[in-house]
């Protein structure tokens, strides 16, 4: 996946005054990369998978969200927890919300295969930003 050479690969975004200081070093980064590695679809449900990497793109000041074709992929940074899924409607293919501020490393422990809610199983993410994401 690359980017357009005029691609900003270091926009500074509105700041997350919460984890600001604590992990993106003074400046809140408008595009991050989630990589996105060992999920398992459940079987019977019709969808790609979502492994990969994927940019996100600030929509809140601690908020990042792509919204593919088929899955919609969030990272949320809030006081005491931080959250990441993959959703595509009401059915979950990664959820993990340990109770950790400003977190960006997750692992999709917390589902089964539980059709039509929980879809996928298995898998984990780690957000990245900085110069070099999106190449």
């Amino acid at each position: 996946m690359g980017l357009p050479p005029t691609f900003l690969d270091y926009a500074g975004g509105a700041a997350c005054h919460l984890c600001e200081d604590v992990i993106f070093n003074g400046k809140t980064p408008f595009f991050v990369e989630a990589w996105v590695f060992s999920i398992n679809i459940c079987p019977g449900f019709p969808a790609p998978n979502p492994n990969g990497n994927h940019l996100l793109t600030q929509i809140n000041p601690c908020q990042w969200q792509k919204l593919g074709p088929f899955w919609r992929y969030q990272w949320t940074l809030l006081a005491g927890q931080s959250l990441f899924w993959i959703q595509a409607g009401p059915s979950f293919a990664f959820a993990d919300a340990p109770f950790v501020a400003c977190e960006s490393t997750f692992i999709n422990d917390n589902l089964i295969c539980n059709l039509p809610a929980a879809v996928g199983i298995d898998g984990w993410v780690t957000v990245f930003w900085g110069p070099g994401i999106g190449l």
